[in-house]
């Protein structure tokens, strides 16, 4: 599905912060967003943006690519972990993509795959 989106970004020291909204034609509306506080190697914060409500981020940075572990809220007792990564590509461009292991077959699949361009 085709995907537009609007994304806000701001870095200050080691903060960092995304804000924005996606749209898929007339389908939906969802705000997105990611708020991580960096300490030393660490990165630790929230992301807004899946139906499941604000999840925490914990992490590293691996070269130019944030990989980050998502803890979902709990749902009877079971909170859901999945993976983020968020790459810079260079020229104002950027890579979000989440996994998470298949509730049956516990095989990884790619849930979300969002590339982001600087206009």
């Amino acid at each position: 599905m085709h995907v537009s989106c609007t994304l806000d970004s701001r870095a200050d020291g080691e903060e960092i912060s995304m804000q924005g909204a996606c749209r898929a034609n007339v389908v939906f509306s969802r705000r997105i967003g990611a708020d991580l506080q960096a300490q030393g190697a660490r990165y630790t914060g929230s992301y807004v943006g899946s139906i499941r409500g604000p999840a925490t981020l914990s992490g590293s940075r691996n070269g130019g690519t944030l990989d980050l572990r998502i803890r979902w809220p709990a749902r009877n007792d079971t909170g859901r972990t999945a993976r983020m990564q968020v790459a810079s590509l260079g020229s104002g461009r950027m890579r979000l993509v989440t996994s998470e292991s298949h509730p049956r077959s516990g095989e990884r699949i790619v849930t979300a795959r969002i590339e982001f361009s600087r206009k």
